[in-house]
């Protein structure tokens, strides 16, 4: 079983990757922070983890270019072409 500094190695490689692909957004921490009605919570490394990729992905599905052809496609089959 991995232990909570393994999984902050995973993290800090994430972090890396996204920072040199231009996706620093992603990378910062403070941005998974969550205010609750008891205060600021922080998660463990291990959720951080899981949620940059979350993150990574929905990016990616925004921004992939498959992503805007198939819109693209949907809109022209419902509107039709003159629309």
């Amino acid at each position: 079983m991995m232990e909570e500094r393994d999984w902050l190695e995973i993290l800090r490689l994430i972090q890396a990757e996204l920072r040199d692909i231009g996706l620093t957004s992603i990378a910062e921490l403070s941005g998974y922070d969550e205010e609750t009605f008891e205060g600021r919570r922080s998660y463990g490394a291990r959720k951080l983890a899981i949620l940059m990729l979350e993150a990574l992905d929905r990016h990616l599905a925004i921004h992939s270019s498959k992503t805007v052809e198939r819109a693209m496609q949907a809109y022209s089959e419902t509107h039709g072409d003159g629309c």
